[in-house]
């Protein structure tokens, strides 16, 4: 079995992230190198997902579609062309944009709120008091959620407060565009700025401070804001946000129902508001405690 490559140090996420927003940068050689691990790093991400195509193809039955891979296989045997979008190699992929999407996402806004939890244990204690309240000993699931609005509105205040991707995946106009007094031409790339809109003074009272509670109404109903976007804006917004939603109310409250996070006092936290800044917004490293409750 082959391994996904990890992601590497503080320099190197910005040289990946100035080079997804500037490709032309990759000819020169302060960047060659960084472009070279990224594209052994896709190798190896690709390669991993051709041994599951393959695995898919020794099993496949047209009848019976298990699972996405075979879905698509099933499209392809039935649209397959070449005028068809459907292709092994667009299959790929998107199978990379569901990992990275699935995945990196998740663990990374999980790792901010543990940092928070040892940060701010009265915080903690809020979500492990309505786990315990609505939970209990049972195991937790979306069908919960509704009665949760604390632990909802921490992770809608964690994705505001700690915006994993700052700057959006580059889109493209389709077509010339005016806006505020600015004429933007047909294929001019855009990035839209998602940490200034999740920190808008305007529609944020205090937005560089973390408070859960802005999302909770006198009624003690959760009350989450649209205007809150960590997963981009517009018709092209991350596929993942439903699936991402899920993974960290299932996550965070699986873990919060067992267990205590607490600093270890003989290794200091980095501050909450530190981050390894590149294309996404990760906290530095660190290392807690999880006391069993």
């Amino acid at each position: 079995m082959k391994t996904i490559p990890q992601f590497g140090d503080r320099r190197l996420a910005i040289q990946r992230a100035l080079l997804a927003y500037v490709p032309i940068l990759r000819h020169l050689p302060i960047f060659s190198g960084a472009f070279k691990r990224i594209e052994s790093d896709v190798t190896s991400v690709l390669d991993v997902f051709r041994d599951i195509i393959e695995e898919h193809r020794k099993t496949f039955d047209i009848d019976n579609t298990r699972d996405y891979i075979d879905g698509y296989l099933k499209q392809i045997e039935l649209r397959g062309g070449k005028e068809s979008s459907f292709k092994e190699q667009q299959l790929l992929h998107t199978m990379r944009d569901f990992f990275i999407a699935g995945t990196e996402n998740s663990s990374s806004t999980l790792r901010w709120s543990f940092l928070c939890f040892a940060h701010y244990p009265e915080i903690q204690e809020k979500v492990s008091k309505e786990v315990k309240q609505v939970i209990g000993s049972g195991v937790p699931s979306m069908s919960h959620k509704e009665a949760m609005p604390y632990t909802c509105a921490f992770i809608h205040e964690i994705t505001r407060f700690r915006t994993l991707v700052p700057l959006a995946i580059p889109h493209v106009t389709t077509e010339d565009v005016k806006f505020k007094g600015y004429r933007i031409p047909k294929g001019t790339p855009v990035l839209p700025n998602l940490y200034a809109a999740n920190h808008d003074p305007n529609v944020f009272e205090h937005p560089n401070e973390f408070k859960p509670e802005r999302f909770i109404d006198d009624a003690g109903k959760f009350v989450p804001s649209n205007q809150v976007v960590p997963f981009s804006v517009g018709p092209r917004y991350c596929l993942s946000e439903q699936l991402a939603k899920m993974e960290l109310f299932l996550f965070l409250t699986n873990v919060i129902q067992r267990f205590e996070i607490v600093p270890d006092p003989e290794k200091p936290l980095p501050s909450f508001r530190d981050s390894v800044t590149g294309m996404a917004d990760v906290a530095l490293p660190y290392e807690v405690s999880f006391r069993q409750r």
